[in-house]
């Protein structure tokens, strides 16, 4: 079985339940192959959709990787959330550990990208003044244990950040296997002179 990702589009009136939308009028989308490495046949990355709206743009950026295969960060963008066009990566990588859960946000004319890296545990943080380049890995803190992390505005510059949270099990009886149990948690974000303050 192959998994070549795709982005779909789901409708609903209700919170609660979701329909998928007819492919015929709304079909999956996938990253331009001429830079991006996309096989129908076979596993290619293109999940995890990160929205994120700027006056009148609406972006997507996805897990992604190159022909050579290398990381990246992929940017989608559409005038009505339905239509979406590829806008190239936003940002590539010196190696093949995915990037993953990517959330996006902009806050007083800098963006600010949430994410996770294959091989590297916890949430990671970067920032640049251009959505489009100056991203710099190198100097990105792992401010959180967790994955798969999203940040809602409060207003008053506090934001909730919440995300999956890793718990490893206790020992239990009837032969019951342990492992890890990922639960959603969540904390106050606040920026300040000093950077950020999870609380």
């Amino acid at each position: 079985t192959y998994y070549a990702q795709r982005m779909g589009l789901a409708l609903t009136r209700d919170p609660y339940i979701f329909s998928k939308a007819p492919s015929e009028s709304y079909p999956p989308f996938h990253g331009d192959t001429s830079w991006m490495y996309w096989y129908e046949n076979q596993w290619s990355n293109y999940r995890d959709p990160g929205f994120f709206k700027e006056n009148s743009t609406c972006y997507l950026v996805h897990t992604s990787h190159t022909w050579a295969w290398k990381a990246a960060i992929a940017l989608a963008t559409s005038a009505d959330y339905f239509t979406w066009h590829d806008a190239g990566p936003i940002y590539v990588a010196d190696n093949w550990h995915a990037i993953e859960s990517v959330f996006l946000m902009k806050r007083n004319s800098r963006y600010h990208l949430f994410f996770t890296e294959e091989t590297i545990e916890g949430i990671s943080h970067m920032s640049s003044d251009s959505l489009r380049s100056g991203w710099n890995i190198a100097t990105r803190p792992v401010i959180d244990l967790g994955a798969a992390s999203e940040v809602l505005d409060l207003g008053d510059d506090r934001y909730i950040f919440s995300r999956h949270t890793k718990y490893t099990t206790v020992a239990r009886p009837m032969g019951q296997v342990d492992g890890d149990i990922h639960s959603p948690s969540q904390s106050v974000l606040i920026f300040d002179h000093t950077g950020y303050t999870l609380m």
